[in-house]
């Protein structure tokens, strides 16, 4: 069978992110089965400043509960905290590194629409952590249900939408996969699936049996996808073979939701060939050790019959690359020092060998730094404006990281950093230094240069100023909202340190529905560039009702905000997981993990046998993750599960019961 020259197009090894725009096509909201859940698409604008109301119901029954109240981070590190909580949910999506999810974040405040973030890397994963979908994982297989959602923006509930009927789990409308070509080498087999039409996955797991086996078992080969023409093509390469053995394989598609389709068609292959190319197994970019580029290093097992090394490079993951250079098969180290201080570039590799050549590697990214200093700033000048300075300056360095600022009492005194990384803006960059300790002294400044690869420059000339002060109050916090989440209230308004340099933080007041005079809940200034709070000391079933104050440096106090009313109601709390059971000299070791829940306030441990009945055995505190349950007889099988507990008095579902035989 002729070999398709798959090297031609652009290859992107397992974790390949396929965009997927026909979630927007659809008519608001929108819902979609997933691996472990229902994922709710509610509305086309992004809830940076609103929130949307997630109601469901049963299919049929018309008895809409509200489950959740959706709105977006504040801040890039609530965001990423958001990720990381989320990413266990999408088993089937990877975990995006730092850079990739500073880049979603920059995009995203970019935009106020979701049908302008089509360019962005739209995992469900994502859109989840920026609040522009919700995860429903609180329902029952096989089970229609519909979901109601309405916008909330400033303070006024706009009208509600009702979602199409759906019940999970679904099988995935993926296109059949057929066999395209399978290759056996003594050390690895290759193998190429392809699929037509307009239904393609997002990912999929390969399973392999040795014939002389039965079971098949899902295995960890490499994975690949490549389009060529009207046709998608998925690689599997299985390193983890025997010489002369044969094996099945076959592939299970996935979705981009995480929903499974028909598997693929079943292959035979014997590990026998002596002409395989080899596989790289190791390939980074890092700065040189003389810092004079950057250095590409990489390792395969062989170089019988090859010819030589292509490397390829761009200063962009996704498109125009150019051949950099090509390397005997013996090297194994390349430094490229075509490169800029402070910039990212991205490599792959193609291994030639006497008649063909392999596909590309994955695409490894390189940042060049050096220890040499940029210039400082220029031409500091101030104002002396209402509550402070301001401060403005120039650069004529490129491609740096931004500005730190100093600021000393006096002429003569010590610099002390007063700022954090100041973006660079055109034609000057300017900074309001408000800090609360000003006074009416004088003050000397300077500023210092930092590049991409955190090498700070010297001091810029200096700047001495005087302040002035204002006794007029900053505006009241806009925009206030709050919700029922997670055993506790969160409240979220506009962020008015945006409008006011000089603001100091906020006060929270709370009062219950029969009172008439509200009562001051925080105990210290909440930060000026923090807008929320979570109150955690509430009842359950009380209605409670909400003011913020603004406070600036000089502890001017603006009024209260507009009131904003929320019901505590009641939810069960989430189950503890990953119960192990161990037998030790004493007894049977009971091991859970902790859920991801504010205000639980105790587990519960129950035990039952072939011959008794289920009983509470133990009550643990919310930082205990394990018992020894010592009330145990020898060769007796004993079943156990654990509850979670919180502070409402609510008791969780059972977690997974596991057995033991003592």
């Amino acid at each position: 069978m002729k070999t398709i020259k798959l090297y031609t197009a652009s290859i992107v090894l397992a974790g390949i992110i396929l965009m997927n725009f026909s979630t927007f096509a659809q008519k608001f909201p929108v819902v979609k089965s997933s691996e472990k859940g229902i994922l709710v698409y509610p509305g086309k604008v992004i809830p940076k400043n609103a929130c949307y109301k997630i109601e469901r119901s049963i299919g049929g029954q018309n008895n809409f509960r509200a489950i959740a109240m959706l709105t977006s981070p504040k801040s890039f590190a609530e965001f990423a905290g958001l990720v990381k909580a989320y990413s266990p949910l999408f088993s089937y999506n990877k975990t995006q590194d730092s850079a990739t999810i500073k880049n979603v974040w920059e995009e995203f405040n970019k935009n106020n629409e979701t049908t302008e973030m089509m360019g962005m890397i739209n995992l469900p994963l994502m859109y989840a952590a920026l609040g522009m979908a919700y995860y429903d994982t609180n329902v029952v297989a096989n089970q229609p249900y519909i979901y109601r959602v309405s916008l909330i923006k400033n303070g006024k509930e706009e009208p509600s939408a009702i979602s199409e009927g759906l019940s999970y789990p679904v099988k995935a409308n993926i296109e059949n996969i057929l066999l395209y070509n399978a290759q056996p080498y003594q050390d690895h087999i290759l193998i190429y699936w392809y699929i037509t039409g307009k239904n393609k996955p997002y990912n999929f797991n390969v399973y392999r049996q040795e014939v002389s086996k039965r079971e098949y078992r899902k295995v960890s080969a490499e994975k690949g996808f490549n389009n060529h023409g009207d046709s998608l093509f998925l690689i599997v390469n299985d390193k983890w073979v025997n010489k002369d053995e044969n094996y099945n394989y076959y592939i299970e598609p996935i979705d981009y939701y995480g929903n499974k389709g028909n598997n693929s068609e079943i292959v035979r292959v014997a590990a026998s060939s002596v002409n395989s190319l080899p596989v790289i197994t190791k390939f980074d970019v890092k700065t040189s050790a003389k810092k004079d580029g950057l250095q590409l290093k990489w390792k395969f097992d062989r170089i019988k019959y090859l010819r030589s090394i292509s490397i390829y490079k761009s200063d962009n993951f996704d498109n125009n690359f150019i051949k950099l250079a090509e390397v005997p098969v013996e090297d194994s180290i390349y430094i490229d020092r075509g490169v800029l201080q402070g910039k990212s570039y991205y490599y792959y590799l193609v291994i030639n060998g006497l008649n063909n050549k392999t596909s590309p590697s994955a695409k490894v990214s390189g940042f060049y730094s050096t220890d040499l200093k940029p210039f400082p700033p220029q031409v500091l000048k101030f104002e002396n404006v209402q509550n402070g300075y301001k401060l403005s300056w120039q650069c004529i360095e490129e491609n740096i990281m931004g500005f730190l600022v100093y600021r000393c009492e006096g002429i003569k005194g010590k610099m002390t950093q007063i700022s954090g990384i100041v973006k660079k803006t055109e034609p000057r960059t300017v900074y309001f230094d408000t800090s609360a300790t000003l006074g009416r002294k004088s003050y000397s400044y300077t500023v210092k240069t930092i590049s991409k690869g955190f090498t700070e420059s010297i001091f810029s000339d200096t700047v001495s100023v005087f302040p002035t002060t204002s006794k007029e109050p900053p505006a009241m916090p806009a925009r206030l909202s709050g919700r029922f989440y997670n055993n506790s209230v969160l409240l979220i308004w506009d962020n008015m340190y945006k409008m006011n340099p000089y603001l100091a933080g906020y006060n929270v007041y709370r009062k219950e529905k029969k009172d008439k005079e509200y009562k001051r809940i925080t105990d210290e200034l909440i930060i000026s560039t923090k807008n929320s709070f979570t109150d955690t000391n509430i009842s359950q079933g009380q209605e409670y009702i909400y003011a913020v104050e603004s406070v600036d440096i000089f502890a001017n106090k603006s009024e209260k905000s507009f009131p904003v009313s929320v019901v505590v109601n009641s939810s069960l709390p989430i189950s503890a997981s990953g119960i192990k059971l161990y037998n030790l000299d004493d007894g049977i070791s009971v091991n859970w993990d902790a859920p991801l829940q504010l205000n639980l306030v105790s587990y519960k441990v129950y035990r039952y046998s072939e011959k008794g009945d289920t009983k509470l055995i133990y009550t643990a505190k919310p930082d205990e993750m394990k018992f020894v349950d010592k009330d145990v007889k020898k060769d007796e099988l004993y079943f156990y599960y654990v509850t979670s507990s919180d502070k409402f008095g609510n008791e969780s579902e059972p977690a997974n019961e596991v057995s033991l035989r003592r």
